[in-house]
């Protein structure tokens, strides 16, 4: 009798393992996961929450190498970085729906006025302008920074009609 139990008991974990596996195929189907490769649901929920990464590190920890690439006069990459972090920044704000963090792109408009880009000064500067902002005197500042970007970006196209 003892020997029929233990057959009922197995049998009964077998298929309860089998119908969890079963269950476990169909949930992967339906989400387009094969399950063959060694990601897992925490691999994807982990990169879900690293929106504002950039690198493998939070755009805030940044700061520090935007500063000494400037000081390097290295634009190129500084140039780069920024943009990089700003989809960071605006990924991030998206996501957590808040306002962007206005300093990068203020760096990146320093920059382009420095190398007398103007155009793409501007461009950034609206970019700013189209995302949520938060509280602050920031938001006029920029807005001010946008407002002369567009009266040297004026001078600058007279100053080539009169050459031309």
């Amino acid at each position: 009798m003892w020997f029929v139990i233990v057959v009922a008991v197995v049998a009964v974990g077998y298929f309860a393992w089998r119908f969890s596996q079963s269950r476990g195929e169909q949930a992967r189907e339906e989400t387009g996961n094969s399950g063959d490769d060694s990601r897992s649901s925490s691999h994807v929920t982990d990169v879900a929450s690293r929106v504002g990464f950039v690198r493998g590190s939070h755009y805030t920890d940044y700061v520090e190498a935007v500063k000494e690439l400037k000081r390097q006069g290295r634009h190129g990459e500084l140039e780069t970085l920024l943009l990089e972090l700003i989809d960071a920044v605006e990924a991030e704000a998206r996501r957590k729906s808040w306002g962007v963090a206005p300093w990068y792109y203020e760096e990146a408009a320093k920059l382009y006025r420095k190398q007398k880009d103007f155009l793409r000064e501007i461009e950034i500067l609206e970019r700013y302008s189209r995302n949520q902002q938060g509280r602050g005197s920031v938001k006029a500042v920029l807005a001010e920074r946008l407002e002369k970007a567009r009266l040297l970006l004026d001078k600058q196209r007279e100053g080539a009609d009169k050459r031309n």
